[in-house]
């Protein structure tokens, strides 16, 4: 039987080291590791962990990819107010990744996510507005969102507030420009 004291050690240090397991790729005994350390933190209720193996299935480190399981784990991170997790979330939703696409939810964990401080959530859910598919097209409000994320920081909103702004100088209307599907990046 594992003490109390013992567990709240291991569960400090899988913190530090799930810090670098979804920045990393490595050999598979790396990734096992990863997986076998991650996995130990989340009965401790860690969100971090949670988000981690939400990682680990959803680009198949360490285990068989699986969409579904990503979501699980997603969504246990994700409904403790994990920031990374709810983006995360957000991206399989809109991709239909382990879910049938639906892009109202996707936009919910965006929003989540972005009141959070998570600007890349923001340039996703300016992706769903700009890309208009399953939501109508709105360049201006993909362009207030674009413009939070660039001043937070998000390099990647710069090329797609520019293309923002071409269409709507041109018009929305006549604009055939169409975004790029939201990135799947993690921290």
């Amino acid at each position: 039987m594992v003490s109390e004291s013992s567990r709240a050690r291991l569960c400090t240090f899988a913190m530090q080291f799930g810090k670098s397991v979804s920045r990393r790729a490595g050999s598979s005994a790396r990734s096992r590791t990863s997986r076998e350390v991650v996995r130990s933190r989340s009965p401790c209720g860690d969100a971090q962990a949670q988000s981690n193996i939400g990682y680990l299935y959803d680009h198949g480190e360490g285990v068989v990819q699986d969409d579904r399981q990503a979501i699980f784990w997603y969504r246990k991170a994700a409904v403790q107010d994990f920031a990374l997790a709810e983006r995360n979330l957000g991206v399989m939703y809109a991709l239909g990744r382990g879910v049938e696409a639906d892009e109202q939810e996707a936009i919910r964990w965006f929003e989540r996510a972005a009141a959070q401080g998570q600007a890349r959530a923001s340039v996703n859910e300016a992706i769903l507005y700009m890309q208009g598919k399953q939501i109508a097209h709105d360049y201006r409000q993909a362009y207030k969102l674009l413009q939070q994320a660039v001043a937070a920081g998000e390099q990647e909103a710069k090329p797609l507030l520019q293309q923002c702004r071409r269409n709507l100088q041109q018009g929305e209307a006549t604009s055939t420009a169409s975004a790029s599907a939201p990135p799947h990046a993690h921290d």
